[in-house]
This record gives structure tokens, C-alpha cells and sequence, in this order.
């Protein structure tokens, strides 16, 4: 695309079906970050029906999603340069509803874990295409709004996240799959109708060499992976405490979690508001060092009824705290959002896999002490990721020049 074209592009009044655009994305995007913490919360219930699987086997059921589109992502965006955001996207969302069918009817977790698979290929493939889509349909004055309408609709999932997928898991937990089948097909038939076909940019996704010169990229994507690292393990870890442990049927377990994704989302969309020039490194920082103080305190209390209690506050209190470590992070970078997606979902995969080898063998219906050898990893990950990041920040070993800005499905 030309320099002039790049203008009038920017310049234009918003499309007609702009709302409806707004709509079909969200949806989508709704849909996305909905399986985390749904398909999560029903981990317990999955072990269940497949009797003798393994937490390992079972955890591969989140595992291999994050790991797919970690993997991914990056490459889709280029694909995305090539063959165009609107195919794409409709292409994305046809992958991913095929994996929740597949996923939905699995007869064994393999075949589970196959339909996850395929998920997470839809999954990376439509996450460059939603802003790159979103923002040109409308006008430029307008974008504030909508991103901050954006960040509501990915706090609502987050935050209803637990409770719907409780409420699912409780009728049955192949539904969390089999739910976005029908919403699903309705999108990609508005897709069709409404969605804009956006000229491709002569500018393209930032390569990660480039990226990782940029001193801000680079502390925004290591705290972003061990952040990641940290949460995950903090959401599997707190799932089988509720259910397993402490007997909490799946959807009060759900309700339970509703109270750190609710912070969460509340500092996502006010991330510009918290974050100054500085806010930027000490939200995180502060986040980190919370969440490693709650682990601490929960493992140090003395065993009993108060521990328990002592440990389902501090749990909370430190999921909560995660809500001030992801937002400023990636609003600190601009650029190279595909790459930092991948980072955080590389983060997120490595969080399961360890946490599930770390409570593979222990009987987790015993007591609290079963679960001590994972509630470090949350600790000791939030604490270095402290100390990283202020050890990035004020290194100036990354200094270079700043990244020229990306293209717009990067962003």
C-alpha cells in the first residue's frame, strides 16, 4: 500500500456496518479468550469421566493448546501479510470450530487433546486478524472508544470465564466445546456479510531479532513469560485445591475464580490510567512481588483448618494481583503484539506441563502438604520475574532504536 493510500485509509469516516464489525470480532475474540479459564475450571471433571488418566494426560488438554498457538502465531501473522485479514479470520474460525467438535465428542483424551490441537491452529490464525480489522472500520477519532469497548469485551471473558464454564462442566463439561459450535456458524455467516476486505500493507509483522533489540519489547516479553508461568501454574494449582481438596462443586469453584479474573479485567481496561512513563515497570513489579508474598505466607502458615483458610485468601489475593503485571506489560509495547502473544502463551504452556509433573503421583483429596512441591513454582517464578524485569529496565546493555511501527495486523 502507498503512503497515500496508508492516509486515506486512516483518514476516512468509520464504515457503515462498523458496529456490526465491532460485534462479529468481539464475539470471536469472546470466544478465544474464553477457553482458558472455562476449559480450566473443568480439568477435575475431564479426569473424571476418563477413569485412570493421568493429572499429566489430562493437563496435556490445555498444554497442547497453549503450546500450538504459541508456536503459530507468529507465522499466521505473516500468512495474514500475504493472503489478506478477512480470509484469514473466516478461515481461522471455521479451523477452530472443527476442533471443538472434535474436542466435544472425544472418546478419549487423546482424541481430546487432538480437537485441542486443532483449536489452538484456528485460534492462531484469527488472533492477528481482529484489530487489524477492527480499527480501520472505524474513523480515527473514534479508535479510543473502541479500543477501550476491546478491552471490556476481553475482561468479560476473562471474568465470566469460571462461572460459565462451571456452569457447563456442571451439566456436562463437553459442552465448554459444543457451546461455541452454533454461535460460531452465525459469525462466520455475518463474517461473510459485514467484515471489510482491509488492503494489505506494504509493511510487515516485525521480525523477533528486530524486535528484541528494543529494550522495552524485550523487558515486556520476558516478564510477560515468567508472568505466564506463574499464573498458570497459580489457575491449575487453584482449581484442584477448590474441587479436590476443599470439595467445591465445579461451578461455586467457578464463582470462586470469578474474584481475581474480575480484577484482572478491572485493570485492563484501565491500564492507560495506572500506567505512567514509571507505572509501566512498577505495576509489575508490584504484581510479582504480591503474588510471591501470598505463596510464601500460604506455605509458611502452620498446618490445619487456619492454613486452609489463610491459603484461599492468599490464592485470590495473588490471582488478583496478576491483573497488575499483564496489561501494562503489553501496553508498554506497542508493537509486536503477535510475538508477545506467543511468548505469554509459550509462558502459559510451560506453567502447566511443570505444575502437572509436579503433582503427577501425590493423592490430592489428602491434605494441603501434596500440593507444597507446585506452590513454589508460582512463588519462585514471581519473584525472579521481579527481579528481571527491574534488572532489564534499568540495564542499558538493550538500548537501540526504537521499532518502526508494525503493520496492522500486528497490532
Amino acid at each position: 500500500m502507498t503512503p497515500l493510500e496508508l492516509t486515506l485509509l486512516e483518514e476516512r469516516p468509520g464504515l457503515p456496518r462498523r458496529w456490526w464489525i465491532l460485534g462479529v470480532l468481539g464475539t470471536v475474540a469472546f470466544m478465544i479468550e474464553f477457553e482458558l479459564f472455562a476449559v480450566a475450571v473443568a480439568v477435575p471433571s475431564i479426569a473424571g469421566e476418563f477413569t485412570g488418566a493421568s493429572l499429566a494426560a489430562v493437563a496435556c488438554v490445555l498444554g497442547a493448546y497453549m503450546m500450538v498457538s504459541a508456536a503459530l502465531t507468529v507465522p499466521c501473522a505473516r500468512l495474514t501479510d500475504r493472503f489478506g485479514l478477512r480470509p484469514m479470520l473466516l478461515a481461522g474460525l471455521a479451523v477452530f470450530l472443527t476442533g471443538s467438535a472434535l474436542g466435544g465428542v472425544a472418546p478419549s483424551i487423546p482424541v481430546l487433546v487432538a480437537g485441542r490441537v486443532v483449536q489452538a491452529v484456528g485460534a492462531a490464525v484469527i488472533a492477528p486478524t481482529l484489530l487489524g480489522l477492527l480499527l480501520p472500520s472505524f474513523a480515527k477519532s473514534r479508535r479510543a472508544l473502541v479500543i477501550s469497548l476491546w478491552a471490556a469485551v476481553t475482561a468479560a471473558a476473562t471474568t465470566t470465564g469460571p462461572v460459565i464454564g462451571g456452569l457447563l462442566a456442571a451439566a456436562d463439561w463437553r459442552w465448554i466445546l459444543l457451546s461455541k459450535l452454533p454461535i460460531g456458524a452465525a459469525m462466520i455467516a455475518l463474517g461473510f456479510w459485514c467484515l471489510p476486505q482491509i488492503p494489505r500493507t506494504a509493511t510487515r509483522t516485525p521480525r523477533a531479532a528486530t524486535l528484541l533489540r528494543d529494550r522495552e519489547f524485550t523487558s515486556a516479553a520476558a516478564g510477560l513469560f515468567v508472568h505466564s508461568v506463574s499464573f498458570v501454574a497459580w489457575l491449575l494449582v487453584a482449581v484442584l485445591l477448590l474441587q479436590e481438596l476443599w470439595h467445591y462443586g465445579v461451578v461455586r469453584a467457578g464463582l470462586v475464580l470469578t474474584v481475581p479474573a474480575l480484577s484482572t479485567a478491572l485493570i485492563s481496561m484501565n491500564t492507560g490510567r495506572l500506567t505512567g512513563r514509571r507505572g509501566r515497570v512498577l505495576w509489575p513489579v508490584a504484581g510479582l512481588l504480591i503474588t510471591a508474598g501470598g505463596w510464601v505466607a500460604a506455605l509458611t502458615a502452620v498446618p490445619g483448618d487456619h492454613q486452609s483458610r489463610l491459603s484461599l485468601v492468599l490464592f485470590l489475593a495473588s490471582g488478583a494481583a496478576a491483573g497488575l503485571v499483564q496489561a501494562p506489560l503489553l501496553a508498554s509495547a506497542p508493537t509486536g503484539t503477535a510475538t508477545l502473544n506467543t511468548v505469554r502463551l509459550l509462558g502459559a504452556a510451560v506453567g502447566v506441563t511443570v505444575t502437572a509433573w509436579l503433582l503427577s503421583g501425590s493423592d490430592l483429596s489428602a491434605s494441603l502438604t501434596a500440593y507444597r512441591p507446585a506452590m513454589w513454582l508460582p512463588t519462585i517464578a514471581s519473584a525472579a520475574g521481579a527481579v528481571l524485569l527491574l534488572a532489564l529496565r534499568s540495564s542499558s546493555f538493550h538500548r537501540g532504536p526504537r521499532v518502526k511501527k508494525a503493520s496492522i495486523t500486528d497490532q
